[in-house]
């Protein structure tokens, strides 16, 4: 009797163990070594119309992550949703995700990431170890899905090299750090509670070289849209419905 115990206890203490490792908060990307994956979705989602789409955050958001954000839609069904933040452009240059020598010569990439294109991209909150590609170009890049016609996701270390080594422009190349998710059923409460705007994802939107500006002009868009169709017996529209001002929350997703 007195050995069940003691296996009993063994077994209750490796299974805390395990709880305890699987809880840790994940960290950055170091730079040089192998970046973590994000399983993309190989086909396409039977919630999503159309297949890509934008997210607009409506005025009554507030918080440092999605107050005046807009969101590329990239996954979304029954078990969630998974995005990209579009316009939330960091300081820090994509070439700090690779191993350099101390003093490495300065080549055209360099530069080019001189320039406002060729920074990292905040994706969103959940895991900012991970990082999302997206490029622009007639062919897929490597383990890639398509998100538009002519746009591709990948979390490959490979597609770091390819830009790196000049194979894919700065111009038509985003980097994000995070992303945004959402368990099942919750973006769709947040849509109801008039949290998002939907609109359908423009390619030049998304590599907008002046991403500060992408939220203003499609919010004046929707709200001009959204004047527009209400009648002089609504006193307001009914995506301002509510006067919350809440932070949609963004949990861990689980990807198959």
């Amino acid at each position: 009797m007195r050995s069940i115990w003691i296996i009993l206890a063994l077994v209750f203490l490796i299974l805390l163990a395990f709880f305890a490792l699987d809880s840790e908060t994940p960290e950055s990307p170091v730079p040089g070594e192998p970046l973590p994956r994000v399983d993309l979705p190989t086909s396409p989602s039977p919630l999503l119309k159309p297949p890509s789409r934008f997210l607009i955050a409506t005025r009554q958001v507030k918080g440092p992550f999605f107050e005046k954000s807009v969101v590329l839609l990239i996954q979304h069904d029954q078990s969630g949703a998974l995005g990209l933040i579009v316009n939330r452009r960091t300081k820090t240059p994509i070439r700090d995700l690779l191993a350099e020598p101390e003093n490495p010569p300065k080549g055209p990439r360099d530069e080019a990431e001189s320039d406002p294109s060729g920074r990292l991209y905040v994706g969103g909150p959940v895991d900012p170890s991970q990082v999302v590609f997206l490029t622009e170009g007639p062919e897929p890049i490597a383990q890639s899905v398509q998100v538009l016609p002519g746009v591709y996701a990948s979390s490959e270390s490979e597609v770091l090299d390819q830009f790196y080594d000049e194979d894919i422009s700065t111009e038509h190349f985003r980097a994000y750090v995070g992303y945004a998710g959402w368990g099942p059923g919750q973006l769709e409460r947040e849509i109801k509670r008039g949290d998002w705007f939907e609109s359908p994802a423009q390619i030049e939107s998304i590599f907008d070289p002046r991403p500060e500006l992408i939220w203003e002009r499609l919010i004046a868009e929707h709200e001009g849209l959204q004047v527009q169709t209400t009648g002089p017996w609504q006193e307001k529209p009914a995506l301002f419905a509510s006067s919350r001002h809440t932070t949609p929350e963004s949990p861990p997703l689980k990807f198959r």
